[in-house]
């Protein structure tokens, strides 16, 4: 159940919107989307931050898509350097921009870090984004100029009181690697070896560092909350989800924070990996759905709209997953009754439109769909120039059967799209196409899809792509000839 703390994976096609929590897949563990039955997984909502103009020191000295920039004034200056990756898309990463990133505590910091913006998207960050293995936003990296080795990490959006005890625990990694050890048993050390682990894709390894620093820090350790949450990912990562179910279970009950709530959110989600009839599952069931509703009916819980919000959807998908219909449908009452009262709230339509994703979910999953396209067609209106609204419309109207409408929008969306989430979306063009029978434009499609894939970055290119649109070729009786794809002739 990942919400501020793992908001999405990099493609956004395969990424749920705002305030979905979900467990972790390999390499840096961060989201794993819990597809809807009613709707196919779409990408995070459009950015919020404000485009009113701001003063200089009211900024971080950002470096925009420049590494070896960043890489050269981190070693001249010999401070650490902070990595911000993130994208248009990631709700959370422009969230932060207008909260946790100019908090005055954040930016009192400013002159002890070189800070570096990396956009996922372009593809001069390409080979950056392959070196660092970096699968999940938004994912804040402080990295040791001298050799790009992490000192210390943020997975998801943070509070600026976490932001800034990450930063500060990473630039005592840094000071002492470069000026003294630190001891083999210093949490710190083990958290940093960790994410060394975790980047490698040994997750066992990484959980096992994980698990010896919680175990060897005091009990004040102020990093104890990340440490646990990220161990709970790394043992569902490693197939180790009896042992991520019991560290999340110790939590103790009367621990209703955001962290507590992402680490039993995330717990919950990797119920799904057990088979339907394991012995005591239906009892581990009834714990979480008591745990996270309490929780998430507490309005004095210091929990934001998004955690809300997702706790609400992690209850929804063990409730359907026990068949308790009724009790589901109150779970998308609840979670819709925030998402509208937050678009309301909104300073201006760019920012409501990240209310959206969460908005036609629940709009869908309580059979109004007219709701949702009616809501969609106004930020459309609003945003003329963003893929967002007409991605989700087009979502709807697929699950409408309105193929039509749906191959209208989807070209929308296409053409407002980033190059690299154009080349996705053609997959869920020639999905719609496919619904419609028109398999020689499904094989055009797919064909135009496959080319542009290939003039992407290699850090930008996912081998899991190029397996759905051969996956629906072969549904749609295409073949390749001379490097193209065509219907074949029967």
């Amino acid at each position: 159940m990942r919400t501020r703390r793992a908001a999405v994976i990099l493609s956004p096609l395969f990424a749920l919107g705002a305030c979905v929590h979900s467990a972790p897949p390999a390499a840096t563990a961060p989201t794993r989307p819990v597809a809807l039955a009613s709707i196919e997984p779409i990408p995070t909502p459009a950015p919020i931050v404000s485009t009113a103009p701001r003063a200089a020191e009211d900024e971080l000295p950002w470096i925009n898509d420049d590494w070896l920039k960043s890489l050269g004034d981190a070693r001249e200056a010999k401070h650490p350097i902070v990595v911000d990756f993130w994208a248009t898309w990631c709700h959370y990463c422009t969230a932060a921009e207008g909260t946790t990133l100019r908090d005055p505590s954040i930016l009192a910091l400013k002159d002890r870090f070189v800070w570096a913006r990396i956009d996922t998207d372009k593809p001069v960050n390409g080979d950056l984004l392959a070196r660092l293995k970096v699968q999940g936003l938004p994912d804040y990296l402080v990295l040791d100029p001298a050799d790009e080795s992490i000192v210390g990490r943020w997975l998801g959006s943070a509070t600026p009181e976490q932001f800034r005890n990450t930063l500060r625990d990473a630039e005592r990694v840094y000071q002492a690697a470069h000026e003294s050890a630190l001891a083999e048993n210093d949490p710190l050390r083990l958290v940093v070896e960790g994410h060394k682990a975790s980047k490698k894709g040994d997750h066992a390894a990484a959980a096992d560092f994980f698990a010896r620093a919680v175990k060897t820090a005091p009990a004040t350790w102020d990093r104890r909350d990340d440490t646990l949450d990220v161990l709970v990912m790394e043992l569902a990562a490693a197939g180790k989800t009896r042992e991520a179910i019991d560290v999340a279970l110790a939590i103790p009950e009367s621990d209703h924070s955001s962290s507590a709530a992402d680490t039993l959110g995330s717990a919950a989600d990797a119920l799904g990996d057990f088979p339907p009839k394991t012995k005591d599952l239906g009892k581990l069931q009834k714990t979480f759905l008591e745990r996270l509703t309490a929780m998430a009916q507490d309005q004095h819980a210091a929990i934001d709209t998004d955690v809300r919000v997702g706790l609400w959807n992690t209850l929804r998908g063990i409730h359907l997953a026990r068949n308790e219909k009724k009790d589901a449908r109150k779970c998308s009452e609840h979670a819709l009754a925030l998402l509208e009262d937050a678009a309301k709230r909104a300073p201006d339509p760019l920012a409501a439109s990240a209310y959206n994703s969460g908005r036609a979910r629940a709009l869908l999953e309580l059979d109004r769909a007219n709701d949702a396209i009616a809501m969609l067609k106004k930020s459309e209106a609003d945003l003329p120039n963003e893929s967002d609204p007409p991605l989700r419309l087009a979502r709807v109207y697929e699950q409408m059967h309105r193929y039509d409408d749906a191959l209208v929008e989807i070209d929308k969306a296409i053409s407002h799209a980033s190059r690299r989430f154009a080349v996705e979306l053609m997959l869920s063009r020639a999905k719609i196409l496919s619904e419609m029978q028109r398999d020689p434009d499904v094989c055009a499609t797919l064909a135009a899809m496959l080319a542009d894939e290939q003039t992407l970055p290699n850090a930008q290119r996912e081998p899991g792509l190029v397996d759905r649109a051969r996956h629906q070729m072969s549904a749609a009786k295409c073949a390749m000839v001379s490097g193209s794809t065509e219907k074949t002739q029967q």
